[in-house]
C-alpha cells in the first residue's frame, strides 16, 4: 500500500467524496468534518498536502474556475459612470485568484478500492471511513470489513477484562467498564449488519442461479 496508516483514511475520505462529484478543497474539509465530527476532524494543514499528493501521483485532477470581477456600481449618470470606469482602470488590476476544483481519476477510483479493502479496522477513524464508503465495494468486501472489525473488538474486549482484573483503582476499573460497554454496543450492532449483508448476498446469489 502506497500510503502510511496515518494518511490512508484521509485519502480514502477525500477520494470517496470525489466519487460523488468534483469539489473544492474547502468543501471537502467541511464535508468530512460534517460527516465524522470530533472522530475525524482534518485541518486545512492536512487536507491540502493530501490533495497535492493525490494530484501529483495522478489519482485526482484539477480544473480552475476564475472568479468573476464585481460589477462597478452605477452612479446614475452616463458621465459619472464613464468617469468611474476610467478611474478604476488607471490602477493596475491584480488578477483574481482561481479556485481549484478536484475530481477523481480512474487510477484514483482503483486506489480508493484498494484503500477501503485493506484499511486497518483496529483504528477507529480508519474503520468508520472504510464503512462509510464501503458502498464502493462488493458485498463480500463490505462483509469482510465488518467481520474484521468484530474480531478486533472482541480482542480489545478481552484485553479490557484482563486489565480490569489487574486494576487496583476503583475509578480506573469503572473507566474500563464504560469502554467495555461501548464496545459491546458496537459489537452487537456490527453483528446485525453482518447478518443483513450475509442475507443480502445469499439473496443475490439465488437470483443469479
Amino acid at each position: 500500500m502506497r500510503s502510511n496508516g496515518n494518511t490512508q483514511y484521509l485519502e480514502a475520505a477525500v477520494l470517496g467524496l470525489l466519487t460523488e462529484n468534483p469539489q473544492h478543497g474547502y468543501e471537502l474539509q467541511r464535508r468530512i468534518v460534517s460527516a465524522f465530527g470530533t472522530l475525524f476532524h482534518p485541518s486545512w494543514g492536512s487536507i491540502y498536502p493530501a490533495l497535492s499528493r493525490l494530484e501529483r501521483q495522478g489519482y485526482i485532477e484539477t480544473s480552475e474556475e476564475p472568479k468573476l470581477r464585481s460589477l462597478l456600481a452605477s452612479t446614475g449618470s452616463l458621465g459619472g459612470d464613464l468617469a468611474t470606469f476610467k478611474s478604476s482602470h488607471r490602477k493596475e488590476q491584480p488578477p483574481k485568484r482561481q479556485r481549484k476544483s478536484y475530481r477523481i481519476t480512474d487510477r484514483g477510483a482503483q486506489l480508493l478500492h484498494d484503500l477501503l479493502s485493506g484499511m486497518d479496522v483496529t483504528d477507529d477513524r480508519a474503520f468508520w471511513v472504510a464503512l462509510a464508503f464501503s458502498d464502493r465495494l462488493s458485498p463480500n468486501r463490505r462483509l469482510s470489513i465488518a467481520n474484521r472489525r468484530i474480531y478486533a473488538l472482541e480482542e480489545r474486549m478481552k484485553e479490557l477484562k484482563e486489565n480490569e482484573l489487574l486494576s487496583g483503582s476503583t475509578m480506573r476499573s469503572l473507566a474500563l467498564q464504560g469502554i467495555y460497554l461501548r464496545l459491546t454496543e458496537e459489537l452487537s450492532w456490527l453483528e446485525g449488519i453482518c447478518k443483513d449483508l450475509s442475507e443480502s448476498e445469499e439473496g443475490d446469489s439465488s437470483v443469479r442461479r
